[in-house]
């Protein structure tokens, strides 16, 4: 439920306040906060023409997201941040009590009979037929410390159907920290959606896995000269297609909706600004993760 709650911290321009528990702002800062406030209500009164970006003359305050830039990316742009979320606070309650699953039952009317029925425990012909066209599904996995959910992709067919209760995928290089494997280790449950590039539809499935390393299977999922290291078997528990209005909805596949590239800080610039580094390490950062997601698919 929205509504109104007595508003956080708030900037003044006499005295250091804390601002959305991430510390005090000096007196230059709240003046510039301040400033940042006028900006922030020009946003808010203009958030749909606007589409939650403000931009001017090279400067631009982006809302809702983990990168800022003020006054050509000053190191203010956290506070600034806050002193936003703080505004937003004020006009909706994000700490409202979380709803029992008796509330959502008066609220959603129950799945139709027919999407009922769409939900099987093996693989039919046609969710086959899908399998062997799917180029992308990301992978959900959880354990006791956490949940984890990991985009997994490759040629179409790159997910074998061993049977129709079985199905198994490679483990390729990513960041090395294989969450989606040690979450697996302790416990098996597991959840795929699938997306097919043009398609108004998902895949899901649903069921348990397993690392393994046995050398036939990894053999068998290769990509040209290359195997990998494991694989993940997965004991099919369940399997269904869901509707692709998300897809409509994000205009996912639309050229129109693409995202330019110099809209949003790049891999390099986030993680220059995260470790105080240079414009120069931006730069090489960015031109080695250019040619790693490019080039370095497989190890």
């Amino acid at each position: 439920m929205i509504g109104r709650h007595n508003p956080g911290p708030c900037v003044r321009s006499d005295r250091k306040q804390p601002v959305a528990q991430t510390g005090e702002l000096t007196a230059g800062m709240a003046v510039l906060a301040q400033f940042a406030m006028l900006c922030l209500r020009f946003i808010h009164r203009n958030e749909q023409r606007l589409g939650g970006v403000a931009q001017g003359k090279g400067h631009f305050l982006i809302k809702n997201g983990g990168y800022s830039s003020l006054i050509g990316g000053s190191s203010l742009a956290t506070p600034v941040l806050n002193v936003y979320y703080v505004r937003r606070r004020q006009l909706m309650t994000i700490d409202a009590p979380a709803l029992a699953e008796t509330d959502l039952e008066q609220l959603y009317a129950p799945p139709s009979e027919h999407i009922q029925k769409a939900v099987v425990p093996e693989l039919l012909p046609f969710h086959a037929e899908y399998l062997a066209k799917a180029t992308f599904f990301c992978l959900a996995t959880g354990r006791e410390s956490g949940l984890d959910a990991s985009p997994r992709g490759g040629p179409a067919g790159f997910v074998h159907v061993l049977d129709t209760k079985t199905v198994a995928f490679a483990d390729w290089p990513g960041n090395n920290r294989i969450e989606s494997m040690r979450n697996l280790t302790q416990d098996d449950r597991l959840g795929m959606l699938f997306l097919f590039p043009g398609l108004d539809i998902f895949m899901r499935i649903n069921g348990r896995g397993r690392v393994v390393d046995e050398p036939a299977l990894c053999a068998e999922l290769g990509e040209g000269s290359k195997i990998p290291k494991t694989a993940i078997v997965v004991a099919i528990d369940e399997v269904l297609f869901h509707c692709g209005k998300a897809i409509n909805r994000a205009r996912l596949w639309d050229p129109a909706a693409r995202i330019e590239r110099k809209s949003l800080p790049t891999p390099g610039q986030m993680l220059a600004a995260m470790t105080k580094l240079g414009a120069e390490v931006a730069e090489a950062v960015d031109a080695q993760y250019e040619h790693g997601v490019k080039n370095d698919l497989y190890g």
